[in-house]
């Protein structure tokens, strides 16, 4: 290869890459990481058991890639949809002012999902290609009036029926509406026929905008199977991102499985405690104690473990309360919960962290009185204790 083709080659090179880096930036600023992961979330039954952090990690990986790229069109063209789909629809198309004003927003939305042209059902295909624009010029509440003269219902079933504008209008049938804008002394001097067509112009602006309604409703009907065919062709880049994720997830995991010694620095809530995953960050199991088996259900943030304790029997919650009474009550609405929070700053085989314990106010001074029952959580506890787990 010559200097000068080596050269250019190495120029188109830098400029390819400069094209991707500017594209990736100017994408990112409209698409975040968590609107992608939500998206591939939902689309992925795999993706929905590794953990957010390590979807994070994995877009971080694909920077200036095609990948990114289209991972970011992709959630741009789904949220695009949405906006579109969820646009408020009017009750009734009455007042001109209001349907031009629906009219307008939605073709607005639509500029920037041409491509959705591609997807919809052919009887929205020829509509929405359709650019023709008109406007009847006549003031709003004359035209408003007129339409309610009109027979304004017989033009849309002719326009339902395919035909164009021109012939789905009757001038014989609409002569009320027409003297409505005659009878006005701005349009007094106007040819018969320009008044028709003022009259004519404002039907064709409301059945467009009533059009525009339906297709919104049927979006809306139809959400699911309109993103899952917008999704079909980044299939390849939801999975290099789901794989990449997986494997960052297996690689950084925090491994809960097995059996565990459980110290309470009160003393109260010691047991065995085997757990098992269900997947990456969830983990269900239970604890035996000397009041009984507490059942534990558990997830793992990204630098935390959090476990909750949940106490369903009566035997079991009056092993705590001495009071039979009152456990039969508690139990009877559901049992109580208390929480723990772990740090995953320590070894693999040993966590320590924080209890927010239960406990139950009452007053038994004229029968029992049960005032509140407090469910152990991060907001609203017992005194919060030690507590760490030990691998055995």
């Amino acid at each position: 290869m010559k200097v000068n083709e080596r050269i250019s080659f190495a120029v188109l090179v830098m400029l390819a890459t400069m094209v991707l880096f500017f594209s990736t930036s100017i994408f990112a600023e409209k698409v975040s990481q968590e609107q992608i992961i939500q998206l591939v979330k939902q689309r992925s039954v795999i993706a929905r058991k590794i953990p957010d952090e390590s979807f994070k990690t994995a877009l971080d990986s694909l920077r200036n890639t095609k990948t990114l790229m289209q991972l970011i069109e992709m959630t741009r063209k789904v949220e695009n949809f949405q906006e579109l789909s969820n646009t408020p629809v009017p009750i009734n198309f009455n007042s001109v002012s209001d349907f031009r004003n629906f009219k307008k927003l939605i073709k607005d939305k639509l500029n920037p999902v041409n491509w959705l042209v591609d997807l919809v059902t052919p009887k929205w295909v020829s509509f929405l290609n359709d650019t023709k624009e008109v406007f009847s010029a006549a003031r709003a509440d004359i035209l408003e009036h007129a339409l309610r003269e009109s027979t304004y219902q017989n033009y849309k079933i002719s326009r339902d029926m395919g035909n164009d504008m021109y012939t789905a209008y009757d001038q014989q049938t609409n002569i009320k509406g027409f003297y409505v804008i005659r009878s006005s002394s701005e349009y007094k001097n106007l040819p018969d026929s320009k008044v028709h067509e003022l009259l004519m112009q404002v039907m064709e602006e409301r059945y467009r905008a009533e059009k525009y309604a339906e297709f919104i409703l049927d979006l809306r009907a139809n959400k699911d199977r309109y993103i899952s065919e917008i999704v079909k062709p980044y299939s390849e880049a939801i999975n290099t991102l789901v794989e990449k994720a997986k494997k960052i997830a297996e690689q950084t995991r925090v491994d809960l499985t097995g059996t565990w010694t459980v110290n309470d620095s009160a003393g109260r809530f010691n047991g065995t405690m085997t757990l098992s995953h269900i997947d990456f960050t969830t983990v269900i199991g239970s604890m035996q104690t000397p009041a009984g088996k507490i059942y534990v259900y558990g997830n793992i943030e990204e630098k935390s473990i959090k476990l909750q304790f949940n106490f369903f029997g009566e035997s079991l919650i009056d092993y705590y309360l001495q009071y039979p009474e009152l456990s039969k009550y508690v139990a009877s609405r559901g049992g109580v919960t208390a929480t723990v929070v772990l740090s995953t700053d320590e070894s693999t085989d040993y966590y320590s962290g924080t209890l927010y314990p239960w406990y139950v106010v009452y007053n038994n001074s004229n029968g029992l009185v049960v005032k509140k029952i407090v469910y152990g959580t991060l907001e609203e506890s017992g005194t919060p204790r030690s507590i760490s787990i030990a691998r055995r």
